[in-house]
């Protein structure tokens, strides 16, 4: 083996050792070496979370057609992939869009805020526009949201609506 190919492989060799010490957050050595990575070259995988998500929470929209309501649909509906495990550019966006659904949910234990002030909620202002900027129907003339809880896709029981917001002009 050539010298650049002995330098190649302890170089991945570190970075490895690295990061496999890198996901042990409470070990006190990795501290300065964390406050050097500025790029996030060492990467922390933080599979088991102290308090990890138990549900599921999905966002459907419907449309106001004039005389009807278009039925509930999916806001970001994923298309089938073999691949999405190792290729998912939809990934991040669809955590934003959930970010937000628990952040207006949340909005919900607060009593002290009046139902018409939820509106003007950022988290409530994002995920609006995001639902209005979604493709519906020609004639559509007003959107609807609504936020939904779910215990995954193996339970039997029904979604538990969070939140319903009001119609809002497109």
């Amino acid at each position: 083996m050539s010298a650049a190919a002995w330098l190649l492989a302890l170089v991945f060799g570190v970075w490895l050792l690295l990061t496999v010490l890198n996901q042990f957050r409470g070990w006190k050595l990795m501290a300065p070496i964390r406050r050097r990575d500025l790029f996030a070259l060492v990467p922390s995988w933080t599979f088991f979370a102290p308090n990890p998500a138990t549900q599921d929470v999905n966002v459907v929209i419907r449309d106001d057609l004039g005389s009807s309501k278009s039925p509930w649909r999916e806001l970001d509906e994923l298309a089938p992939s073999r691949w999405r495990w190792i290729w998912h550019p939809a990934k991040r966006p669809r955590k934003a869009v959930y970010d937000l659904a628990v952040s207006v949910g949340e909005l919900l234990r607060d009593r002290d805020i009046e139902p018409e002030l939820y509106s003007y909620d950022l988290a409530y202002l994002a995920l609006l526009n995001h639902a209005c900027t979604r493709h519906g129907s020609p004639v559509s003339q007003r959107r609807q949201f609504m936020v939904l809880r779910s215990r995954g896709y193996r339970d039997d029981r029904a979604p538990s609506i969070v939140f319903i917001s009001w119609f809002h002009a497109l």
